[in-house]
């Protein structure tokens, strides 16, 4: 019983971190096409370094997620 409340806790906290790491990447997107239209290109090369960065954290999260929920589920 203690077991399934912390990985449903773990599920939920993944998801919330994707969530988050989701809205990180659309802000990031758009900071960089206003770089790109109004910006220097050292301010543009570190937005398009962020976006490449938190993209790379979405996918690690991403697959943790299939992992947890997998393991929740029992398949293996």
């Amino acid at each position: 019983m203690q077991n399934d409340i912390s990985e449903k806790k773990g599920i939920e906290l993944v998801r919330s971190v994707l969530k988050w790491l989701a809205i990180a990447l659309s802000v990031l997107g758009v900071w960089y096409l206003y770089q790109h239209q109004y910006g220097t290109k050292e301010l543009r090369d570190l937005a398009s370094a962020g976006i490449f960065f938190v993209s790379a954290l979405f996918a690690l999260m991403a697959r943790r997620l299939i992992e947890v929920e997998s393991d929740a589920s029992g398949d293996n």
